[in-house]
């Protein structure tokens, strides 16, 4: 019920704000709390595709604390991708965080780059943010995929 009048709260607003408007919808999901990560991919003309993983949401382009590796990789590369993050302390759990399982962010890395490698339309990937929850590990909760005409196949 609360959900069902906040909606027609904000259709309301956008009606006498903006009369003419089309609201088709709401989407509503569930709020997630965690330390927010990113996943990432850019394929590079001359290389095939680079990975990124490190801190994510809406300030990693403020820190930059992210680690790369060209494909293929293996497990092992994406343990030490993950290694090489500089706030580690919040993935060990600091300040009352969520623990980073890291074995499966390098699953989540290793699924990624096998997606990549079946799609070589695929010339970018963001997972962003992706969370560490304390009750289901890791959850998406939004991603970006830009298909490219041509992309090679490397």
């Amino acid at each position: 019920d609360a959900v069902r009048a906040a909606c027609a709260s904000i259709r309301t607003r956008i009606e006498e704000t903006h009369p003419g408007a089309r609201v088709e919808g709401f989407t509503i999901e569930e709020q997630v709390s965690g330390t927010e990560l990113i996943i990432g991919m850019s394929r590079d003309p001359g290389f095939g595709p680079l990975f990124m993983v490190g801190m994510g949401g809406v300030f990693v382009e403020v820190y930059k604390d992210v680690a790369f590796r060209l494909a293929p990789f293996s497990r092992r590369d994406a343990l030490d991708m993950i290694g090489e993050i500089k706030a580690q302390p919040l993935l060990n759990g600091a300040r009352a965080r969520p623990v980073l399982d890291r074995a499966e962010l390098a699953e989540a890395l290793l699924r990624v780059a096998a997606l990549v490698e079946a799609c070589p339309e695929i010339v970018e990937l963001d997972v962003n943010p992706l969370v560490i929850t304390p009750e289901r590990g890791l959850v998406c909760i939004d991603a970006r995929v830009i298909i490219g005409e041509g992309a090679p196949a490397h």
